[in-house]
């Protein structure tokens, strides 16, 4: 590990470490899978039915310039949370809000323990027993419902309150802090006829039981009875806050409102709101005028139903006031007081009439489906996973935790708080960004009028296709049907995590990694359009289309793990000021991967880079790319799925193609209809993505040719600040076009030319100091080879009690010139002539000596080169030393 970045060795940490004494127990199946979960720097993991916890704080200064190597064994430890009801494989983690109490849910147990403090980590002991027990050990046991879901809700006294959602539908809430035996109360998602119980009410009947049971041929649908999540509801000024939205498996959508823990932590800005929008809408009711008399019917109905919520208000209003007169039951939640709420039991609220549970939801226009998703089976096909409910348009008057005076932030809580945002997550990949236009309102079970509220609807903006199922189908490896490839997204379902720093980023966690979604390019564009109240605009941001960002933030699986079915089972952002916001993700195998979410900030710019007078002086707007202003997402993987879309060998049965024809029947045309509809979709495609290249290649060509201008402009500009012709300098710089500002350019520019050389040599002198620091003396080698020189230099210089190379080369050489003048003047002989003549003897000879002397010619250069470059470097070296 390094100090840079010490999150790139996370994995080395022990606290990731598998139990080595016990065999592996991880429970498989369609279950929501969470396992790692953070209480500020400290970071919460699940090993098997281990649960362990590390402080990230310590672990960042223990790795302060050390390797992993020393301190996995040495300074970097973990502890385990120990309790005897803690004997199951661990599938989820919850921190309630205050960062006290951890929810640690199994396939059906919940047990809820006490967090150990900051100085407990000190402590010798491996293991920390730690306070708590079971939750709803009555209700909750092998033989019940599995665990759908675990949450706080973030009203809950103190944090206290645990919402646990089952797949058959049903959500209770516990108060831990005072029994954690019996549910506080009980509503359920998909029993329509059930009345929601609370504790202390007449019916002690479990929901389960009273469940009225229905005749029919039909096939049952399994994901319309199983509930897979829930998500608390958000707004001001309405009662998005108080409506609890539940998901199911089919992707039916249900919500039930007013829900309030049985002890809440009120905000008083809330209630104050809550009033304005009821008489908001108690004026609106006043003015309209019945049109038919069969409105009169429907009109005492919405009298009816603002009434029982004026009721519920009043009783929320009356505690408020009582503790403020008392001064008991006061808080401080950050953004205003707040106060503790208890609710009444349910005969006093409203005639002990239960909640009516709202919905389905209908989507408008239906959410697009993926193309690969008909080949995963019915077991992702279709499937939802999770819900999660963002801030909305109105958010903004949310984060100010008052109500204002001014007639536009009293017009804006009077209406409610803008359009909500709904994101729904399914197993495939898809994840589906939807608006409520019209927010639920709190509504309760009316037995004289079935057609009271009309159905409650989603307004799909986009289908964000996180493309997994690509990913999945081309990893090597699968053997097997083509949907068995896709039992990785079965057993590890998505989920979405919100960003603590940024309330329009959300995570959605999955088995490959996680994904980011920012939704802030077309949010901050819908709340201006809303605001401006113009029908026309609203139209035409509709049809603009602009997308929400979509991008990989952790990769964690590669094609290797993607064929060996291992998923991410955890993720989570730990978000402290002391190290910074960090993305984990954590695989079975308990593969650790982890991503930095904070971003650097600018320097502060140099003053003479800067100045102030030519800040001051009117400037063009900085250069922008023509690329850059139109989005390309052309690539050639666009190809290569254009031509697997294209294989068409699967649709045919087997056999069917190896024999002759017979007879055409109406499926082999039918078949051959739907190989011409993906071949023409083909075409298509590629004629749309080749006109996309084409068009992007022009837009090139027109950019190289602004670009060339440019160079061209700013190369005269140069020449023209250091020339003297200040008429050209004005044509150049037509902004420019006073002698002065001439001047004081050529000036500043004599100084950046002045400082660059300053820098150059500051830096030449710190390298050479560096150098010395480093290397004082020489090391043993360089003293060796110092010696080598030597000796080479006293072999070619030579002295005077020895001979030199050079005398010795130049010896030769007027031997050479000797030999050269001899052969050229002949030589009188006194002996007869012989058959041989002089004239042939000499030029053989001659022939012989001058290949002797080219040879030795050769070898003396190759040796005077040799000499040279020593002699470079022994004077090289011999100026360092100095």
């Amino acid at each position: 590990m390094t100090s840079d970045n010490w999150l790139q060795d996370l994995a080395a940490h022990p606290v990731f470490k598998p139990v080595t004494d016990k065999p592996a127990d991880e429970a498989h199946g369609s279950q929501r899978k969470q396992r790692v979960a953070c209480r500020g720097a400290d970071l919460i993991v699940a090993v098997g039915e281990e649960l362990r916890i590390t402080s990230l704080l310590e672990t960042k200064t223990a790795v302060w310039g050390k390797s992993t190597q020393h301190l996995s064994s040495q300074r970097l430890h973990y502890k385990n949370l120990r309790h005897p009801a803690l004997n199951f494989p661990i599938q989820q983690l919850s921190v309630n809000p205050t960062g006290k109490l951890i929810a640690i849910a199994g396939t059906h147990l919940v047990v809820v323990l006490k967090l150990p403090k900051a100085r407990q980590f000190k402590s010798l002991n491996q293991d920390l027993d730690c306070d708590g027990g079971l939750v709803g050990a009555e209700v909750y046991h092998s033989e019940s419902s599995k665990v759908a879901k675990v949450d706080w809700h973030p009203w809950g006294e103190d944090g206290k309150s645990l919402l646990i959602l089952t797949e058959d539908g049903i959500l209770r809430e516990f108060d831990v802090q005072r029994d954690c035996d019996e549910s506080q109360q009980e509503v359920s998602f998909l029993s329509a006829g059930v009345p929601s119980r609370r504790r202390g009410s007449s019916g002690r009947t479990p929901l389960k039981a009273a469940t009225k049971r229905r005749r029919g041929f039909g096939v049952p649908d399994e994901e319309a009875q199983s509930a897979v999540s829930f998500s608390i509801g958000q707004g001001l000024g309405d009662w998005g806050s108080m409506t609890v939205y539940g998901l199911i498996a089919n992707g039916d959508v249900w919500a039930l409102c007013p829900f309030l823990p049985s002890r809440c932590s009120l905000p008083e800005s809330y209630v104050d709101a809550l009033n304005v929008f009821l008489q908001y809408k108690a004026n609106q009711l006043l003015a309209e005028k019945p049109i038919k008399e069969t409105s009169d019917v429907f009109r005492d109905a919405h009298i009816r139903r603002l009434a029982a919520q004026r009721r519920f208000a009043d009783i929320l209003a009356s505690q408020i006031i009582a503790q403020k007169s008392s001064g008991t039951g006061m808080g401080n939640d950050g953004t205003g007081q707040t106060y503790t709420i208890t609710l009444p039991n349910s005969k006093y609220l409203n005639d002990s009439k239960p909640l009516k549970r709202q919905g389905p939801f209908l989507f408008k226009p239906a959410p697009e489906e993926l193309a690969l998703s008909a080949e995963t089976g019915p077991n992702v096909e279709g499937v939802a996973s999770d819900i999660k409910v963002l801030p909305g348009t109105g958010a903004h008057v949310a984060s100010s935790g008052r109500v204002k005076d001014d007639d536009e932030a009293l017009q804006s809580i009077s209406s409610g708080s803008g359009v909500g945002v709904v994101a729904i997550a399914w197993k495939d990949g898809r994840v589906d960004i939807c608006l409520e236009v019209a927010k639920v309102e709190a509504l309760w079970a009316e037995e004289d009028l079935e057609e009271e509220h009309d159905t409650p609807c989603f307004a799909v903006y986009e289908s964000i296709d996180l493309g997994l199922l690509p990913e999945i189908k081309n990893a090597p490896g699968h053997t097997g049907s083509i949907a068995s490839r896709y039992s990785i997204l079965v057993n590890d379902p998505p989920s979405i995590i919100t960003d603590p720093l940024d309330e329009l980023t959300f995570y959605v966690a999955h088995a490959l990694g996680v994904h980011r979604v920012y939704v802030a390019p077309w949010m901050d564009a819908l709340t201006a359009t809303l605001a401006e109240d113009e029908e026309e605009k609203l139209d035409q941001f509709w049809e603009s289309g602009v997308k929400s960002d979509n991008t990989w933030a952790i990769d964690a699986l590669d094609q290797r793990r993607i064929a060996a079915n291992e998923a991410v089972t955890g993720a989570a952002v730990v978000s402290d000021l002391r190290i910074g916001a960090t993305l984990i993700s954590m695989t079975a195998s308990r593969h650790v991967v982890a991503l930095d979410l904070m971003v650097t900030a600018p320097s502060a710019p140099d003053q003479l880079m800067t100045p102030t007078k030519v800040q001051d002086s009117p400037r063009k707007p900085a250069y922008t790319s023509l690329l850059a202003q139109q989005a390309y997402d052309v690539r050639p993987e666009n190809f290569d799925r254009i031509l697997a879309s294209l294989q068409v060998r699967s649709m045919v049965s087997p056999g069917k193609g190896k024999q002759p024809i017979q007879s055409i029947t109406v499926d082999d045309l039918r078949l051959f209809a739907q190989i011409t509809q993906k071949f023409a979709a083909a075409i298509k495609e590629v004629r749309s993505t080749s006109s996309q290249v084409e068009g992007r290649l022009d837009l090139q060509v027109e950019e190289v040719a602004r670009q060339l201008k440019n160079v061209r402009s700013i190369i005269a500009q140069i020449r023209a600040v250091n020339g003297e012709d200040d008429r050209t300098v004005r044509q150049t710089l037509p902004e420019f076009d006073t002698t002065d500002t001439l001047g004081y350019l050529r000036e500043r520019s004599k100084q950046l030319i002045e400082k660059q050389q300053n820098i150059t040599e500051r830096l030449q002198k710190a390298m050479q100091t560096m150098m010395d620091n480093a290397h004082p003396d020489l090391s043993l080698q360089e003293n060796a080879w110092m010696q080598d020189l030597e000796k080479m230099q006293h072999i070619v210089e030579g002295d005077e009690s020895s001979k030199s190379l050079k005398s010795r080369i130049q010896a030769v050489k007027e031997e050479l010139d000797s030999l050269k003048s001899k052969i050229a003047t002949p030589a009188e002989s006194s002996e007869p002539s012989s058959t041989v003549s002089p004239e042939s003897l000499r030029t053989g000879r001659l022939e012989r000596i001058e290949s002797s002397l080219v040879h030795k010619t050769a070898t003396i250069d190759s040796m005077i080169s040799e000499v040279g470059s020593l002699s470079r470097q022994l004077d090289s070296l011999q100026v360092e030393d100095n």
